[in-house]
Order: C-alpha cells, then structure tokens, then sequence
C-alpha cells in the first residue's frame, strides 16, 4: 500500500526478480543424525531468510539527512515520523530501499506490505533424454496448464461450442499453501459469486439445483 501525494491511497504490485534472500541450512557433518531421523524443521528457528550480513548492511545504509533547527525543523520531523507510519521499525531499511526502488517511490510512501518468497532457480528439463522437467510447483502448474488446454480444446468446434447450452470454466485459485483462507482462495465464496453472475438473476432461484446438475473435478498431482 503506497501513499500518494494527493493524500489517497493506492495498492501496487511489486516483485523483486533476484534472489534477495536466503534460508540457509546446516552443513550436514554438523548434523549427523540427519542421516537417520531426517531433519525437523523448528519453524522458530530454521526458516529465517538471511537478508545481508550485518556490517555489510551497515556499510551500505544511507547518510542520516541533517537536522534542522527550530519548531519548524522539530514540526517537519514529526511530520516525516508520522508519514512512515513505523514500517522502518518493522522492516529492515535495506528491505524497505529494495521495495521502493521497485515501485519507484519514496520509502516513506509505503505504508505496509506483505511479500511472499519463491525459488528464483529456473524450470529445466533434465534426464539423459530429456523426459524430466525439474521444477518448483509442478503440482499446481501442471493441473492449471492441462485444465486451460483442455478448455481451449473443447472449444475448438465453433459450431458445436454455439450450440452447447452448458457453462465450461476452469478455476484456478491462489493462496493453496497457506490453508486456502485468503479472499480469492478455494475456501473464500468467490467462485459461488462468480457463478451466480455468469447465471444472472433470471435463473439464480435455480442456481441450487444447476450445481446439482453439475460436474466438478478437482485436479491435483
């Protein structure tokens, strides 16, 4: 969420294409039980990202903007305190600098965010045939990509597609990893919305029954 100079608030994208951080794992010969019980995430300990070393990130922080005197100084920090909205004492200023640079504002017009991790390493094909695609996610990605060819391809006779009187759609919801409780996941009530727009209201008294009639295949890997 980004502040803007006519006082409104606005919602943006952002995303940082570069592998910024880094969970790092502890070298096997210093866990040697690994090998027989497996490792066992504490999530209180094992999954902070690692952002910058400490004195690089003091190397690199900016020069403090000098004060100025007076009430009028005095105001002037206040207002800029204000207008931070505490994101510095949140976030690291490295992070926050990052973020900026992306959206092309000042760090102080950021007023909160939530950013979410991937794996940076790209997709690849592997096997000495190359049979083997290698990659984060291919049990969404998959699914998603066989359901929206499958819905093209049952569209491919115009004739036949005018005349079918029944609805084909595919839905691909976000946020599956993290319990699907999120406004646009599987457990949120925006396909049922969705649905009942695409039957208008002439038919939404039926609506109970249409999905009675209906068929519905849940995909996964």
């Amino acid at each position: 969420i980004v502040s803007a100079d006519n006082k409104t608030f606005e919602s943006k994208l952002v995303r940082i294409n570069r592998p910024i951080l880094r969970i790092p794992e502890l070298a096997i010969h210093l866990n040697r039980g690994v090998n027989d019980e497996g490792f066992k995430f504490n999530t209180q300990t094992h999954l902070y990202p690692i952002l910058a070393s400490q004195i690089k990130a003091e190397l690199d922080k900016p020069a403090p903007a000098p004060a100025a005197a007076g009430a009028a100084g005095a105001a002037a920090a206040a207002d800029k305190k204000e207008s931070a909205n505490d994101i510095a004492e949140e976030h690291h200023s490295l992070l926050l600098r990052a973020v900026a640079e992306q959206l092309g504002c000042e760090v102080s017009h950021i007023r909160n965010f939530e950013l979410c991790l991937y794996d940076t390493q790209p997709a690849t094909t592997g096997g000495l045939l190359n049979e083997f695609v290698f990659a984060r996610g291919l049990d969404n990605l998959e699914m998603s990509y066989v359901s929206l060819q499958s819905l093209i391809a049952s569209a491919s006779d115009a004739k036949a597609f005018s005349a079918d009187s029944q609805i084909r759609l595919v839905a691909l919801f976000d946020n599956e990893e993290v319990g699907s409780n999120s406004q646009y996941g599987a457990a949120s009530n925006m396909m049922s919305q969705v649905l009942k727009r695409i039957v208008g209201a002439s038919a939404a008294h039926h609506f109970d029954g249409i999905i009675a009639r209906s068929m519905l295949i849940s995909a996964d890997m």
